[in-house]
């Protein structure tokens, strides 16, 4: 996935692939220089990368019901959520990794990484994307429809207005 991530750098950059540096921000996200900002996420078969002029944040995930064990619903629902997800009838396995990717694309875009626990960053549980302020941005996050048959996606960017959103390609299988 990282040699894809040179290939599509390099596209946007106009860099051979071999010459682009990558820096680590003080948690670890990675970044390039100029006003480049990208995220990469992977799980299973697929991946997704966004790249885009704002902090941006991408993650997908199988959906695999085994992982969801008592531990990680308290790592990832905060106290209000764990109460919205087990009063209501039609949450499923679907709105738990919803809830995941969320909250992973925004601390991917916040440059935190795991550092920043997830339980803290509230999600709507419903199907809507939505937008909330932290560290002075403000961040939208939107649901990825229909990446891959059973994956949930979601990215999430900074600024207050709608962004221009141009999907070059859906996720692909890793080779």
């Amino acid at each position: 996935m990282h040699g894809i991530l040179r290939l599509v750098l390099s596209h946007h950059l106009g860099t051979p692939p071999a010459q682009i540096e990558f820096f680590e921000g003080e948690y670890g996200k990675p970044s390039v220089a100029g006003d480049l900002e990208f995220s990469i996420s992977y799980s299973g078969d697929y991946g997704l990368i966004a790249v885009t002029s704002v902090p941006a944040g991408v993650d997908i995930e199988l959906v695999d019901p085994e992982k969801i064990t008592p531990e990680m619903i308290e790592e990832v629902f905060s106290s209000s959520e764990k109460e919205s997800y087990f009063d209501d009838s039609s949450a499923d396995t679907d709105t738990f990794f919803r809830s995941w990717v969320r909250k992973e694309s925004v601390i991917k875009a916040m440059g935190t990484g795991v550092s920043f626990p997830l339980h803290l960053v509230e999600s709507r549980l419903d199907k809507e994307s939505y937008s909330a302020t932290y560290g002075g941005k403000e961040w939208r996050t939107f649901d990825l429809e229909d990446v891959a048959p059973g994956y949930i996606a979601a990215l999430t960017i900074a600024g207050e207005s709608d962004p221009r959103i141009h999907i070059k390609d859906t996720a692909h299988p890793i080779q």
